[in-house]
């Protein structure tokens, strides 16, 4: 049930009219929206829902069981077996294939062919959002940092919430469950600048990324060698603003969603191709991602504590495991990989030069304007370069699109609609952040009839774009 669909539009009106007719009854409320989100996950395929309930069960135990136990070992083991289980469900799900099949290849160098076990199944969808959030409820209960829900059904509603099940934002136990303890409903404002959200996403997603994939970005990488070198940049240029529109958008909507039901939910992409630096860009992009490998995996392992060369160990730890949980290809690791060494890099030339020069007019950080624009340049195709990367099937497409770029020249081109598509997604993106608040206090502020009509006109865009959408690509991962 994807959210660009007539289906999910359907599906969402009679969620929120039943969620308006039990506003008054705060637990009947919260049952009917766990309810509906299992039947959303079961739309896309019902024996799935019990790896769900699986993880909900598990940690709504353990996470009582920790907070009750006084003894250091106990809490420890209890937190261990809460990782085990929902890492063991993951690592089978979902990297089972690629470790046999590697482990295979490697006993092969030494001569022996053995016949390992396959696991054919299909990838669940969103397994690795959900199970990080559950993981994180008992991991912070572990921490001290959260007290344990005494109703399964809100810790249950806590996992399975529908608006960011299969594709985030990553919401922490601590930033949901409080919401539930107030009185249900949204305001004028959340109702306002949620229908603005899910509008604003509509069309990115289908407008813009959807329209870039089929006629830009998927033809060339399919078969790089039929390209030229026009073809190919703007193939790579187009997969990053693909990728941008795709995801920010699913979270606009998810974010929209989610309020108009009355529930906060943390930004996921802050204009993340504004980065000055590669640090700065893992603020902005997938937010909450980013900042769960920092609290649960970067911190634990010593974060920024130390000298210089356990930082930089620490980060190229946490961004290969980042690279990882995208997908269990190699492309996917190489790509963390990477970016752990672009920010080791950073890392080390924060500690071996000053970052300040004195000047006339100054950008962030104390930089001249020129030099921040320079620095966001080069930051955003450094990224473009990992989006490459991120993006091919294989590490041999990366070596066919060189080999194709250099040796057929300028060959064949894009059409000059779609080239205006990727800088009009360009000039979007870069819009100042001021204006892209404005616009959306100043729609959220419009009468009921104004936003009604503002939205009809978006729904009929979408609608006459619908014969390219495509799945959220963030619903592989």
């Amino acid at each position: 049930m994807l959210f660009h669909t007539a289906q999910y539009a359907v599906f969402l009106a009679v969620v929120l009219g039943f969620s308006g007719l039990l506003l008054r009854h705060r637990k009947a409320r919260e049952a009917m929206l766990l309810v509906a989100s299992w039947i959303f996950y079961a739309a896309w395929n019902v024996k799935y829902l019990g790896l769900i309930l699986f993880s909900t069960v598990l940690d709504f135990i353990i996470g009582a069981e920790i907070h009750r136990s006084r003894s250091p070992q106990v809490r420890k083991l209890l937190l261990t077996v809460s990782l085990v289980g929902n890492l063991g469900v993951l690592g089978v799900f979902k990297y089972y294939g690629f470790f046999v099949e590697n482990f295979a290849a490697l006993l092969q160098l030494f001569g022996l062919h053995p016949s390992l076990p396959a696991l054919n199944v299909m990838l669940p969808v969103g397994i690795s959002f959900y199970t990080f959030q559950s993981m994180s409820y008992t991991i912070d209960i572990y921490r001290g940092e959260l007290e344990p829900r005494k109703s399964l059904m809100e810790f249950a509603l806590f996992v399975a919430f529908f608006p960011q099940l299969v594709a985030g934002p990553i919401v922490r136990a601590r930033e949901f469950l409080p919401q539930l303890d107030r009185t249900p409903g949204a305001t004028s404002h959340q109702t306002g600048t949620g229908i603005y959200l899910i509008l604003k996403g509509l069309i990115k997603k289908v407008l813009i990324a959807d329209t870039l994939a089929v006629y830009v970005v998927d033809p060339v990488f399919a078969n790089p060698m039929d390209y030229g070198v026009l073809a190919i940049a703007a193939a790579i240029y187009g997969f990053k603003f693909q990728i941008y529109n795709d995801f920010s958008g699913y979270s606009d909507i998810a974010i929209g969603t989610g309020r108009l039901l009355g529930y906060d939910f943390p930004i996921n992409f802050r204009s993340p191709f504004k980065a000055p630096t590669i640090t700065d860009y893992w603020r902005r992009w997938h937010i909450t991602m980013s900042r769960w490998f920092r609290d649960y995996v970067f911190f634990p392992l010593g974060g920024s504590k130390g000298g210089l060369g356990r930082i930089c160990l620490n980060t190229l730890i946490t961004m290969g495991l980042v690279g990882l949980w995208h997908g269990a290809s190699w492309t996917f690791v190489v790509w963390g990989c990477y970016h752990g060494i672009l920010l080791v890099l950073s890392t080390v030339v924060g500690y071996l030069t000053a970052r300040h020069r004195p000047g006339a007019a100054t950008g962030p950080e104390g930089w001249s304007l020129s030099g921040h624009f320079l620095r966001v340049f080069v930051v955003f195709h450094l990224t473009m370069i990992g989006g490459l990367i991120f993006r091919s099937v294989s590490l041999a497409t990366i070596g066919q699109m060189w080999t194709s770029s250099t040796t057929h020249g300028i060959g064949p081109g894009v059409s000059t609609e779609f080239l205006l598509l990727i800088l009009l997604a360009f000039l979007l993106h870069f819009t100042p952040e001021m204006w892209k608040a404005q616009l959306e206090e100043g729609f959220s502020g419009l009468p009921a009839i104004v936003q009604g009509m503002i939205a009809a006109v978006v729904i009929g865009l979408v609608a006459t774009a619908m014969s390219t959408a495509q799945p959220y690509y963030y619903f592989q991962f």
